[in-house]
């Protein structure tokens, strides 16, 4: 009788696991005596490049070709470069961060461009040509951008991204390539790419153009901007071609939107506390009251009532007992229960998260309740610049005495 045949061995019948991936060595340029342009306060290395800082992307890398350490060389402010890594674990990783240069012969992926991309032909000498180099970095980034990577933002066309919740006028012109971040909003007549980068949470007025450029999120540009080759950060303008800088003061041309106290100033405390006493006389001759539901920062409800006649001191005399309280501002924008549900949600968290006051700039353009045409507009401008509420603020007495129609 012939034997039977062996059985597998228990090896042979387990396929074995793959060796890990050997770890994968960094090496960051320092480059900070060259950043005289920019002037940040953190190194090249966490800079934005498209939807992440630059070595997120090289960390992510390093995930997909299954590196479970990774060793980063970052003699460029490497404090600044751990605290923004957690304190070294990253992706799962093991983060082995050293704040000195390699040792020469050491063998390095240096982190001046994109994983898999072709490094520039020369390092930056000056710190124009740093800018210069941040901008290539991101105009690199989104012209080899992955569609099988991309899990957010959906392509309106080859080479054209558009985040979620963001909101383009009837009319735009948009040109591969391009990135508009979530939530931003881009008004009529605008001209978008080739070649324009607009981060999350911008406000685009109208007829802006932006070609080769980049916009950091949470910007606002006002009406008929044209940048071509120019970085532009909150109120702060970059020009590598010409190795310019110029920080704007005009919040109408551009600015970063704010993030607004929401504490009552002392200041509006004590005018309110001085107004309240003849706002309270002015009150008796206000006719019949409503009550307006409002939602402050932080959930809190509250109830406001208003007169129908009179100027907007007397109809709005109550109201004045909340700023003394500290619960409401004197100068805001108007009450609201809620935002409208149309909105983006950056853009209703925007209002949600804004201080609600007595008189507002919606008031000075003849719309007094959040009902009327055009005070929504009028809100998210007050919401999103700081130069609104001193518009508001030098009008104070012409508004105080401001008689709305019956």
């Amino acid at each position: 009788m012939p034997a039977a045949a062996p059985s597998s061995s228990p090896a042979s019948a387990t396929p074995s696991a793959p060796p890990p991936a050997p770890p994968l060595v960094l090496a960051a340029p320092d480059w900070q005596a060259l950043d005289t342009l920019a002037r940040r306060d953190d190194p090249p290395l966490l800079w934005q490049v498209g939807t992440q800082p630059l070595i997120a992307h090289w960390l992510d890398h390093a995930v997909r070709l299954g590196c479970k350490q990774v060793t980063l060389y970052c003699p460029d402010r490497p404090a600044a470069v751990r605290a923004a890594l957690e304190g070294g674990a990253y992706w799962s990783l093991q983060l082995d961060l050293r704040p000195t240069p390699p040792a020469a012969g050491t063998a390095v992926e240096t982190i001046d461009r994109l994983p898999g991309r072709p490094a520039a032909s020369s390092p930056p000498a000056d710190g124009a040509a740093l800018v210069r180099w941040w901008l290539d970095l991101n105009l690199d980034w989104l012209a080899a951008r992955d569609p099988a990577l991309v899990h957010v933002d959906t392509a309106r066309e080859p080479g054209g991204w558009v985040g979620p919740r963001a909101i383009i006028a009837p009319g735009v012109v948009l040109k591969s390539p391009y990135w508009i971040g979530a939530g931003t909003l881009v008004g009529s007549g605008c001209v978008i790419g080739p070649g324009a980068l607009i981060g999350p949470g911008s406000v685009l007025s109208e007829d802006v153009h932006l070609r080769d450029a980049l916009i950091q999120g949470g910007t606002f540009i006002g009406g008929h901007l044209d940048l071509h080759g120019k970085l532009l950060l909150g109120a702060t303008l970059l020009d590598p071609a010409k190795g310019a800088r110029a920080d704007l003061t005009d919040d109408f041309i551009a600015a970063a939107m704010r993030r607004p106290a929401l504490a009552t100033p002392l200041a509006e405390r004590l005018l309110a506390a001085l107004l309240w006493l003849p706002a309270q006389v002015l009150a008796l001759a206000s006719g019949p009251r409503t009550s307006l539901a409002a939602t402050l920062p932080g959930g809190t409800r509250l109830t406001l009532s208003t007169g129908s006649r009179g100027c907007l001191l007397a109809r709005r005399a109550s109201w004045l007992g909340a700023v003394v309280a500290g619960r409401l501002h004197l100068i805001g924008i108007l009450p609201r229960d809620q935002p409208p549900a149309h909105l983006p949600g950056e853009t209703r968290a925007l209002l949600a998260h804004t201080p609600p006051g007595v008189f507002s700039l919606a008031d000075l353009h003849e719309a007094h309740t959040p009902d009327q045409p055009d005070e929504l507009a009028h809100a998210l401008y007050q919401a999103a610049l700081p130069e609104a509420d001193r518009t508001v603020r030098a009008s104070l007495l012409k508004l105080l005495f401001l008689r709305p129609p019956l």
